[in-house]
């Protein structure tokens, strides 16, 4: 919550001393943006935004708090006396000293308030004994020269938990509750702001990457394919021997016997018009069932270190689409990875690239294009109606 915090309280303090309709206001434009963040990262769970709006509200209600703290009203002072007195400790009267026995007898104070004085009876002088002699009779301390009785100071009861000091001391209007709020921090620089702002959108951004984009990166290095969308062509547009730079590597009626199967799936020769093409299907099941095409000796040696494009004329030979993966295994002069593309019913070109290393191709060796017609080991058939290759101008 310290982020919502902080971004606000330096909002407000921008503004000096912000009404209530202003801080209504700024609150207002921090829901606003964080919705709009929250809408823009479509990563989040419910649960994860809930809680972020919650931190948000959390943060706005302690800053509210802080700022209503010193607008409370204010605390009734008591009705003062007629004329404010100022509570002493009174000031004692010196001690007469000891009056001596032989010279008078001890005279009582004149001027008692609490009763009337009794006869005084003259007595002879005594001489008194030393063991006899008794201390002076307690002096009564007069009563304060001001005629207006010192009465105590009674705060009231929602007061006197909280001053805590010595009525005589401390007068009850210079009292002012302490404020305990933290508005008064010091002022954050547009800076902080700034760069909170650079920070929540780097990281939703980089959310909003990794959702969208980092899912199919890792797949692409897990199973080394890269996603070349197909050219799709109507029916009838795809002429298979024409194009400039384009060398034939294999035609279904001349090369069939360059397919090889292996027991690994079917091969049959089809003649749709004028075009002719090979129904191929892997066997069902994940393994052993790919099929191989062997490329000539002589074309592979024309892209002896080059770089290569592959053009492979497939359609679907069943009502549902599904998805096929080929192969390079062109052993010393390299492979491609996996290629996985999704066929239709109507012929497609599926075009790839692949640089070819620069070595020749050993004697007992063969280069072949590997083909899995159905991803879902279901043993689907696709019809292949050509392979072209050209290498980069």
């Amino acid at each position: 919550m310290a982020g919502f915090d902080d971004l606000i309280r330096g909002a407000l303090e921008k503004q000096g001393n912000p009404t209530a309709e202003r801080r209504s206001a700024i609150y207002h434009s921090s829901r606003q943006a964080l919705e709009r963040m929250l809408s823009q990262n479509t990563g989040l769970d419910a649960k994860t935004a809930s809680a972020q709006r919650d931190r948000l509200e959390q943060a706005i209600s302690g800053i509210e708090k802080d700022y209503a703290a010193p607008l409370a009203p204010p605390i009734p002072a008591p009705t003062p006396a007629p004329a404010p007195v100022p509570v002493t400790a009174p000031s004692l009267p010196p001690i007469p000293a000891p009056i001596p026995a032989p010279k008078a007898t001890p005279v009582l104070p004149t001027a008692l308030p609490q009763a009337p004085m009794p006869e005084v009876v003259a007595q002879k002088p005594v001489t008194p004994v030393a063991p006899e002699v008794k201390a002076a009779a307690p002096v009564k301390i007069p009563p304060v020269a001001s005629t207006v009785p010192a009465a105590p100071v009674v705060l009231p009861d929602h007061l006197e938990p909280q001053i805590g000091v010595d009525a005589g001391s401390t007068r009850l209007e210079d009292y002012a509750e302490p404020y305990r709020g933290d508005a008064l921090k010091e002022k954050k620089s547009y800076a902080k702001l700034f760069l909170w702002t650079i920070i929540l959108v780097g990281l939703g951004v980089a959310a909003w990457w990794a959702i969208n984009f980092g899912p199919a990166l890792l797949k692409q290095q897990f199973d080394g394919s890269v996603p070349n969308p197909a050219t799709r062509i109507e029916s009838g547009s795809f002429v298979p021997e024409g194009g400039e730079g384009w060398v034939s590597a294999f035609s279904p009626l001349d090369d069939s016997q360059n397919i090889d199967s292996a027991g690994r799936g079917t091969v049959e020769i089809f003649q749709d018009g004028n075009r002719n093409f090979a129904r191929i299907a892997s066997n069902a099941g994940s393994t052993r069932n790919n099929l191989r095409i062997k490329i000539p000796r002589g074309v592979m040696q024309t892209l002896k270190g080059k770089a290569a494009t592959f053009e492979m004329v497939i359609k679907n030979a069943t009502d549902q689409p599904h998805q096929f993966a080929i192969f390079c295994e062109f052993g010393d002069m390299g492979s491609c990875g996996r290629k996985r593309f999704k066929v239709g019913k109507k012929a497609e070109s599926f075009i790839f690239d692949v640089l070819v290393n620069d070595a020749d191709l050993p004697e007992n060796q063969e280069a072949f294009l590997s083909i899995n017609t159905d991803l879902s080991s279901n043993g689907k058939p696709v019809d292949l109606y050509s392979v072209r290759i050209r290498t980069g101008q």
